[in-house]
């Protein structure tokens, strides 16, 4: 999606491949053992892991049986009912729900029609994952024309759909995206909405990625 790429040099402005570089999937566990000798979840992230649904899948077997340890990923929430099967080997996902079905697939960069689809499937694989204990990061990037109804939105179904126990709501600021036209949010509206909404809703643990250091987030709860 265009806010995901964000200035990227891998497509042209047309989404043309300019480059790719092919690896194998031993490359890739190589990595994944690595991570685990610094302490670290391995996760799996753009290109999205439910492009590469069997690798994801064999690989998390492979950490979990033999050396009994669990990754993460980071999804845009279309995988389906099939996450089930991954259910078991993951500590966390971060699931992407960018907006209101009416946005959805403008900031999708898909058809507008799409929006509602894509908006139930994320819905569904929250609950899925949840459900089951895994810890979910939802993230929703913020526009300048993000509105607190918007939010109120989002914020009703994500209550209605997960068991709270286990959800962190990330509210990304928008930046500015070459080729995007898309408007700056307010650093100060944006809090000022947060607020209100955790007044709404105030089981949701919600927060803003102020920096990308240690700390650098905003936490809210209760109001």
């Amino acid at each position: 999606c265009p806010y995901c790429k964000r200035d990227m040099q891998f497509v042209t402005e047309s989404g043309e491949v300019i480059n790719t570089v092919s690896i194998s999937i031993d490359e890739v566990l190589r990595l994944c053992l690595w991570a685990l000798t610094q302490n670290e979840t391995p996760r799996f992230s753009g290109g999205d892991p439910v492009s590469f649904k069997a690798e994801t899948l064999a690989i998390a077997e492979y950490l979990y049986l033999i050396h009994d340890a669990k990754m993460s990923i980071a999804h845009n929430g279309t995988w389906g009912q099939s996450i089930k099967s991954l259910v078991p080997y993951l500590s966390s996902a971060a699931i992407d729900l960018k907006a209101t079905p009416d946005k959805l697939g403008t900031i999708m960069g898909v058809k507008i029609s799409a929006g509602e689809s894509l908006y139930k499937q994320s819905l569904k694989t929250q609950a899925t994952l949840t459900s089951s204990g895994v810890l979910v990061d939802i993230r929703t990037p913020i526009f300048g024309d993000t509105s607190l109804a918007d939010m109120e939105t989002l914020a009703k179904d994500i209550s209605n759909t997960n068991d709270l126990s286990y959800v962190f709501w990330t509210w990304r600021l928008y930046k500015k995206v070459e080729g995007c036209d898309w408007a700056i949010p307010d650093l100060e509206i944006v809090k000022s909405q947060m607020v209100h909404i955790s007044k709404l809703y105030p089981m949701i643990w919600m927060g803003m990625r102020a920096k990308w250091q240690a700390g650098g987030m905003l936490y809210v709860k209760n109001g």
